[in-house]
Formats: C-alpha cells, structure tokens, sequence
C-alpha cells in the first residue's frame, strides 16, 4: 500500500532532528581580517583564530553529538546533508558532509549507520576499512550494480570507493593533489584568494590512470552502465571520466 506521502505528493523527513545547537551553529560567519594577497584579489582570511567560520573546523568542535549511529535515523544529529543516492537494496546512503561522514538508513527498520568517515576531516590512507577511515568534505555518493560505494572526497581531491563484500576503502580516481601549490590556499575554513595565474600549476592531464591523474576537488558523479564514472571536477571547471570494468 502506497504511503500517505506517496499518495499526496507532501513532504515528510526521513532522517535528521533539529535543535536549538544547531540553530546556534548556523550564524553568520565572524572575520577580523581583510588582506590583499596578491594585486588583483583580495580575500577575508579566516585561517587563524581571529577570523573563524562558524562553525570552525571539525577539529575544534565536539563532534560526540554526531556519533549516534545505531538509532532511528529521525532521532539522529546530521551535519550538512548533501549527495544522496538509494542502493540495491532501497537503503537510502548519503553524504554528511559537516560530519566528514557517508551513513546509511536501512530501509527496513529506519536505522542510521555510518560506511565510511569518523567525523574528523583528513587523509590518512587506503585499504582499511572505511569506518575507520578519514575523509575530508565530501560532497557526493553514487552506488554500481553491486552496491559498491563511490564518494567524492573533494577536498582530498579524490574519488574514493568503499567495497561493499568488505568494507575497505580504496582510490579510484585523483592522486591528492589539487594541482596548484596549496601552501597559497587557506586550510578549513579559509577563503585565501591567490591569482591563478601566480600560484603554481602543475599539469593535470587526460590519459592517465585514474589513481596517477590530478582531480582537482571532485563533487558532482554519475556511473552508467558501461562502466564509466563520470566526475564533476569542481576546481577545473571540467567533467571528466574513468573506465572503472
């Protein structure tokens, strides 16, 4: 029997729980700092601690509150929900990008866990298993015909897949360079705005491997049938692609 929502075309929330935190947490941004950094750009510094985001990066918060895997994911906390997608199996699987995480929602008994991320935002390798893996801002999800994970780990500037038989993260596509010299560029947070032209480029190039090639911040996938992953490469202004079978 179809649901009221389906019946009526109203909307109804299958995950997530607002509270007064969170309403704190979605205030304007605080800068102290205007700087030039170069002779036609000028940008807010938001790199040190005169000059947060709010909220700062995840490295500063607590971010215990989000750790509620094993819940009804409408009682659970999530963070900036972004790329979405549904697997074989009607689990609906989505990025929570605030919490540098991709959960699940069974789609049978309503329960969120979480596939890959642990909160804090990073790098720190492949072939683990990606619950215990870091992930940096990721933005979006996409699943194949075997219900295999692909994330893009946008400011790792790498599209990642996490296997579905084990659990394991692997590189798919970006070697984690971004293909400019990010020492210009602000960390979390920042909005350092350097000249292009000025800051140091090295060549990204088509024809590579895809774990050789340089994505430079991936969001936006698509994967067709035949095999291709398609990838919207944010940094590039560019779609780009990798034969994954």
């Amino acid at each position: 029997m179809s649901s009221p929502s389906e019946q009526t075309g109203m909307v109804t929330t299958v995950a997530g729980a607002w509270t007064a935190e969170d309403e704190a947490r979605e205030q304007p941004l605080v800068a102290r700092n205007l700087v030039v950094l170069s002779g036609d750009a000028i940008g807010i510094d938001f790199s040190d601690d005169h000059g947060w985001l709010m909220p700062v990066c995840s490295d500063g918060l607590d971010m215990s509150m989000y750790l509620d895997d094993g819940k009804p994911a409408l009682e659970a906390r999530i963070y900036d929900v972004v790329g979405l997608t549904v697997n074989g199996k009607g689990d609906i699987i989505f990025v929570d990008k605030g919490s540098n995480r991709v959960r699940s929602i069974d789609h049978k008994t309503g329960i969120i866990s979480t596939v890959a991320g642990v909160c804090r935002y990073g790098y720190d390798g492949d072939d683990k298993p990606a619950v215990r893996a870091m992930l940096h801002a990721p933005e979006a999800v996409v699943v194949d015909h075997q219900d295999n994970l692909y994330v893009s780990d946008t400011m790792n500037h790498r599209v990642r897949k996490v296997d579905v038989a084990t659990g394991v993260i692997t590189t798919v596509a970006g070697n984690g360079d971004s293909g400019y010299e990010d020492k210009n560029m602000g960390g979390c947070g920042a909005a350092r705005f350097v000249a292009k032209e000025s800051s140091g480029t090295v060549k990204h190039g088509d024809g590579l491997l895809g774990i050789e090639a340089v994505v430079n911040s991936p969001v936006g996938l698509s994967l067709d049938s035949q095999g291709y992953l398609y990838i919207c490469e944010r940094g590039e202004n560019k779609i780009r692609r990798v034969k994954l079978w």
